[in-house]
């Protein structure tokens, strides 16, 4: 039998999903989030010789002996075989997604389109093969099941149930106990073609279809299973919001008619967009490796709107926060490729939630964003993550308004940077505590990481080119100043032998534990270890072919040493001495910078992905997984930072401002779209394919016309 995995469809802000666990023979739906999730009895199978066979999430029928799954970007689906029969099933789920097409990506609905064959072999004989395919829905006493035009209907409410431990900072679900928090849902199954309809019990419905195959003809059916809430699933401090696919679809039915009357064009657009993962040179492990990570993200996103306004974030996971910066400083990468409005979006409402020149860490949880939820401030980092972010965007999107808009605000945090170096060398030693908060003391919040270091001097890079921008002489200066004292430091006190230390504090001097708020004193143990947190920051810099002032020699030396001294089974863990966890996510962020300086680590994907298979078989579940160790951070996020392997392997580096496209291959031959260019509205994307042809590079770029006016470097 194949291996059988836990994964998650869902739409891009809708809430909607459908939550596969078929290795527990079990499948969750929800209106409104995992938190929310109530266990789906649905059935789906064949009746045929007398037997019953049904798809590997339901415990109700006899499942197939023999079931494969494969992933994609947008679909699920389950391959199923009867060997004595030579029946052959394929029940192939998929939830739509276009970039830039609202309407397509936040429609409640997905498709399920049934395959039936014979299998034919040389010893088989030509019979026919007839039975019924059928569809079994059973619901809860208090639920609402019933029959309508070629389909089943279910209305149910849903509680979520939820508290926030102050503690952890964590939302933990509540198993059993009131909530204030009810939201209603539909869900509908409904064919393309009639159906037979029938009760088989109360509150127990089928529909089925009769199928002949033989070893020339098969049969076929598609189907639409869609959802729909009219509730307001989000309070803000602007407003009250409900899910964005209101504005195009009055109810549920609206909602399938789109489905089922646009089924050509949606799936035209949904299927070249995933050929565009599919025809590039990534492969099959990294293919099912991002596709994983990206059915996870979007069951994170939240997309809503009211009167006057939307609203865009993204979830942390199990952890619920609304877009938390330093998460989503890691998968910005998405939007940078595919749609970077998502990303202006939330930028501004960042913006709105800074207190006392500080970027929040969030703004809310799970249903209410009011206020950073997290408990403690992570003042410097997400500062740096904040600028660099904008700059990013900047650069790779020419739109000059985002300086100009957010230039005083990028003014107050620099200057909190500036000020959170008192002892003069560069390096903060104040508001130090970042995200890797599963991390040991000296990683987490030592006075003086060189981490941070290097992240602050990035930020300073990004700086200096805003306000040169924006004629700023006096900022420019600063920055070129607090340059130079961190570059003096980095080589004067930072580097031991062969790599950059973690901190330049070999003793815990009154740091306050954020967890705990206790004062902490001894020895820092790990202040001297190999870390793969040094290069972070300098990410987005790269992509962007800005100039930086640093050593790039002893970056490498140090990503490499790094690499050997903390790699085990799954990845890289924190540090050579912090073995508590390894985040995967950082793993990816640090093999890419790695690929920018012609270090190629991103084989190491394989180990990622296998981490993932045994998290989501036989490990704690969560479909993307993003720590091996105690930690536990699922339904995680993170994991489509992966996209970014895009960028890694052709060394790309994109400068919209200056109208320049440099390639740098980490490895020959690579053949990758470049997203960013894309005219979706025409479904035309530029290609580069790069290869050795009589032991020259050979570069060749396909459907160049939509990057013109652009000048392209080989490196």
């Amino acid at each position: 039998m194949s291996i059988l995995y836990e994964t998650v469809l869902s739409k891009l802000g809708s809430r909607i999903h459908l939550h596969f666990i078929p290795q527990q023979k079990k499948l969750f739906y929800s209106p409104a989030g995992i938190i929310c999730e109530k266990l789906l009895n649905l059935s789906i199978g064949v009746v045929y010789d007398n037997k019953v066979k049904s798809s590997p999430f339901t415990e109700k029928f006899d499942n197939f002996d023999f079931v494969e799954q494969d992933i994609s970007l947008t679909s699920v689906c389950f391959k199923a075989k009867d060997v004595s029969s030579g029946l052959y099933v394929e029940l192939k789920f998929t939830s739509p997604f276009y970039p830039k097409d609202e309407k397509l990506s936040t429609a409640p609905f997905f498709y399920l389109e049934v395959k039936i064959n014979k299998l034919v072999s040389k010893n088989r004989d030509n019979k026919t093969l007839t039975g019924e395919f059928f569809i079994q829905l059973d619901a809860e006493p208090k639920d609402k099941l019933s029959l309508i035009k070629n389909g089943i209907l279910l209305k149910k409410s849903y509680s979520c149930n939820y508290k926030l431990n102050t503690c952890s900072g964590l939302v933990d679900k509540i198993e059993d106990s009131d909530s204030d928090i009810k939201i209603d849902g539909e869900l509908v199954i409904v064919g393309f073609k009639k159906v037979r309809k029938q009760k088989v019990k109360e509150n127990s419905y089928v529909i089925n279809l009769p199928f002949k195959v033989d070893n020339k003809k098969g049969w076929s059916a598609k189907f639409v299973i869609a959802g729909y809430s009219k509730d307001v699933v989000l309070e803000t401090k602007g407003g009250k919001y409900k899910l964005l696919y209101g504005k195009f679809f009055d109810n549920i039915n609206s909602v399938v008619n789109y489905a089922k009357n646009s089924v050509k064009k949606i799936l035209t657009k949904n299927n070249f967009f995933e050929s565009l993962f599919l025809e590039s040179s990534l492969s099959k492990t990294k293919l099912n490796f991002l596709s994983f990570s990206f059915q996870t993200y979007l069951a994170n996103t939240w997309w809503g709107y009211d009167s006057h306004s939307e609203w865009f974030s993204v979830l942390e996971g199990n952890c619920n926060y609304h877009s938390t910066v330093d998460v989503e400083y890691n998968i910005a990468l998405i939007y940078l490729l595919l749609w970077p409005e998502l990303l202006e979006k939330e930028i501004c409402q960042w913006s709105k939630y800074v207190k006392k020149n500080v970027v929040s860490h969030d703004i809310g949880a799970l249903f209410e964003a009011k206020s950073m939820a997290y408990p403690h401030d992570m003042e410097v980092e997400e500062n740096c993550n904040f600028i660099l972010l904008l700059y990013v965007l900047w650069r790779f999107t020419g739109k000059d308004e985002l300086i100009k808009n957010y230039y005083k605000l990028v003014k107050r945090l620099i200057e909190f940077v500036i000020k959170s170096d008192t002892t003069g060398n560069g390096f903060p030693d104040r508001g130090t505590a970042n995200t890797v908060d599963d991390a040991s003391p000296a990683v987490q919040f030592a006075k003086e990481q060189t981490y941070l270091g290097v992240k602050a001097l990035s930020t300073y890079h990004a700086v200096y080119v805003i306000a040169e921008k924006m004629n700023d002489i006096k900022l420019k200066q600063k920055c070129l100043q607090m340059i130079k004292k961190i570059n003096f430091t980095l080589e004067k006190k930072a580097w031991l032998k062969d790599h950059y230390i973690v901190s330049l504090n070999k003793k815990v001097d009154n740091i306050i534990d954020p967890w705990s708020k206790k004062v902490i004193t001894g020895v820092l143990e790990g202040w001297d270890a190999y870390s793969i947190y040094t290069s972070n920051g300098l990410l987005y810099l790269l992509l962007t072919n800005t100039e930086i002032d640093i050593n790039y020699e002893k970056i490498k030396t140090d990503i490499y040493n790094s690499y050997k001294n903390t790699l085990i089974e799954y990845g890289c863990t924190h540090t050579s001495v912090d073995k508590s966890n390894i985040w995967i996510s950082q793993n990816l962020w640090r093999d890419f910078v790695a690929a920018y300086l012609g270090i190629d680590l991103l084989d190491l994907t394989d180990r990622y992905w296998q981490f993932e298979l045994f998290e989501n078989t036989q490990g704690r579940g969560g479909c993307f997984v993003d720590t091996y160790g105690w930690n536990h951070l699922h339904y995680y996020l993170r994991g489509i930072t992966s996209i970014g392997l895009f960028f890694a392997l052709a060394g790309i580096k994109i400068d919209v401002v200056k109208k320049t496209i440099v390639v740098s291959p980490v490895r020959i031959p690579v053949k990758i779209p470049l997203l960013t260019f894309a005219d979706w509205e025409k479904m035309r994307v530029p290609w580069i394919e790069i290869s050795l042809v009589d032991k020259k590079i050979n570069v060749e770029i396909k459907n160049n016309n939509l990057i013109k006016n652009y000048k392209v470097v080989i490196e």
